[in-house]
This record gives C-alpha cells, structure tokens and sequence, in this order.
C-alpha cells in the first residue's frame, strides 16, 4: 500500500486475567484519566502529519478512550483538565477510527458532551460492541452511581442516536459477542478473521482492497443480524495498537 505507516501506541487496558480487588473501581477510573493525558501527545502527533494523508486509529479498551480523545481534540475540544492543542495545528482530511470493547460512555461522542468534537472531523468509525464482555460489566463502578454503560459493552442508545442527527451517518456497529464470547482480551478480536474482515474496508484508503462489498459479505455471513452496513473503503496508514501487554 502506497504511502504505508504504521505507529503503534499502547496504553493501559481493564485486567484480562485474574480477579477484582477492593481498589478496582479507583484503579479504573484512573486508567480511564491517564488514556485521557496520552490522548493529547497522539493528536500533536497526528497535527504533524500531512493533510492529505489518510488516518485510521484501532484502539481497544481504554486505547479506544485515548483515540477518541484525540479526535475531539483534532477538533477543537478542549480535554477533561482544560487541555488542548496550540492554535494552528493541521488535521488530516481522512480520518477514520475503529473502537474495540471501547472503555467510554456511550454518550460522550454526543454533541457537547466530553468528546463531542470527535465525530465532526472524523471520516467514518466503526464500533464493536459486546454485551457478554465480563470486564466492561464492571466498568460503572468507576462512577459513584455507578450507571454509566460503556460504549464497548452496551453501543450507542436512541437517545445517542438521536442527540448525534446527521453525524449518526458516519457509524457502523457490529455485535462482536459470537466471535468474543466474555473475553475482554484484545486477541480476541484481531486473532478472529471476521472480525478483521469487518475491520478492514476501515483501515484500507484507495482502491487496492475495493470494495466494501467484500468486507459486507463476510461480516453479514458470519453474523447478519448483528452488523450494521459498512460504508466507503479506506485504506491503513495509521494503525493504533492500543492495548495492555
């Protein structure tokens, strides 16, 4: 692939193996602010790239937090302590991004919410969504109330879709839970070859893997009832591995 780039990032995820201990709620809320710190350094970098050149970020868990970060960023949104780039940066006009098991509430992509400003400058998204996740089960308990679902585990409500109109149009979800089953383990989803044929006409700019009737077959094969239609292909020039060692 012409122009091929690939920057990999790692950030912290919830705990794969093992139990929760008492301090769990206040490690994951923690996690959750430190993908929220590193998201600033990954928008000044992709600030740097040059304008025509196409994007894609994969992040899982709270790497998913982290990309969307910086997309709201990109677009003028200021960060959770006030934070923001330097007036002046460039955007890349392409800009895609893949959420796995993303360790965000599912409204803060809503018009003024936290990260509000993400899906403006953002191409297409895809978000992968699993209800048998047995991790982002527990993330309400970063919360006091402990009531806010993450995106990764439950998708986005009416509501989100309704507070999001036309920028609803750029979404595409699809129910991971046949092929994930209760893992929260990134393996689980880029050792799976549906799941990386869904991923792929998102990752993929031009014209070397047409046509996203390819990447539609093998997904709605697979697993109709759960994926919503995938758009346009795009092409890999930054791929975000975003994930706990």
């Amino acid at each position: 692939i012409r122009d091929y780039k690939v920057t990999g990032v790692q950030t912290c995820a919830l705990p794969i193996y093992g139990y929760a201990h008492l301090v769990f709620p206040l490690e994951l809320a923690a996690m959750g602010r430190r993908a929220a710190r590193h998201s600033l350094y990954l928008a000044n970098l992709l600030s740097h790239f040059p304008e025509e050149q196409p994007v894609c970020l994969v992040g899982h868990s709270h790497g998913a937090r982290c990309s969307v970060a910086a997309l709201h960023a990109l677009g003028g949104g200021a960060l959770e302590d006030g934070s923001r780039l330097v007036p002046g940066y460039g955007v890349p006009r392409r800009l895609n991004a893949v959420l796995l098991a993303a360790a965000v509430d599912h409204d803060w992509l809503n018009p003024g919410e936290r990260y509000g400003a993400a899906l403006p400058v953002t191409e297409r998204m895809l978000v992968m969504q699993n209800e048998r996740d047995s991790w982002l089960n527990a993330y309400p308990l970063k919360d006091l109330l402990g009531n806010r679902q993450a995106l990764g585990r439950r998708g986005f409500q009416e509501a989100d879709t309704i507070r999001m109109s036309d920028q609803i149009g750029k979404i595409s979800v699809l129910d991971a839970s046949p092929f994930a089953g209760r893992s929260h383990d990134f393996r689980s989803f880029h050792s799976r070859v549906e799941l990386a044929e869904a991923i792929s006409p998102f990752v993929v700019f031009g014209s070397e893997l047409d046509p996203p009737q390819d990447a539609r077959r093998a997904a709605s094969h697979r697993s109709e009832e759960h994926t919503s239609e995938l758009q346009s292909p795009c092409n890999l020039v930054c791929r975000l591995l975003l994930e706990k060692k």
